[in-house]
């Protein structure tokens, strides 16, 4: 897999002295991500995306892709420990659990719409993911912070790049859910 040169990623909180952003996830990189299979279908998606979206721009291939089980969130630096506790103890007893990924992909973008993720989906036979996410959201709960997406669509980042309101509708028309395998 080729690496592209890093974009800079643009802070979408505002900096306020005491604040701290955050996400929850799971880091892929030691597991499913060094799986060759896992490389092939990220080549697959990612040359099919250059060759469909290439107007919006190169890809930044992830360092470490990842499996989001949060919305982005600040919190204040006094409420880290006690959130890093709180979300341990509701994680305790999550089980080790193993992903099928399918060789397509999803153009997501985040909540301020400047981001755009390249994400293979993954299935959630057993419920496992939306577990966690439900153990995650009491956590955020507790701290008056935004809950994951209603209905979400579980995935692992690969990629992103970053996009203007013009590249957001182009993006939505070209494909949000496709590749060949």
């Amino acid at each position: 897999m080729n690496k592209i040169p890093k974009q800079p990623f643009k802070r979408n909180f505002e900096h306020i002295d005491g604040n701290w952003p955050s996400h929850v996830y799971l880091n892929t990189s030691k597991g499913i991500s060094k799986h060759k299979g896992f490389q092939r279908i990220v080549g697959i998606c990612l040359s099919h995306f250059e060759q469909t979206c290439n107007e919006i721009g190169k890809p930044l291939v992830e360092n470490f892709p990842h499996l989001s089980l949060s919305r982005p969130f600040v919190l204040r630096i006094h409420q880290i420990d006690s959130f890093l506790q709180k979300l341990e103890f509701e994680l305790r007893n999550s089980l080790i659990f193993t992903m099928q990924v399918f060789s397509e992909y999803y153009l997501l973008k985040n909540d301020f719409g400047n981001r755009l993720f390249i994400s293979v989906p993954l299935e959630d036979d057993h419920h496992i993911l939306k577990q966690l996410i439900q153990k995650v959201d009491i956590v955020l709960q507790a701290f008056k912070q935004p809950r994951y997406y209603e209905k979400p669509l579980f995935h692992i980042s690969i990629a992103s790049l970053p996009i203007t309101p013009a590249q957001v509708a182009s993006s939505s028309s070209s494909s949000s859910s496709s590749s060949s395998s």
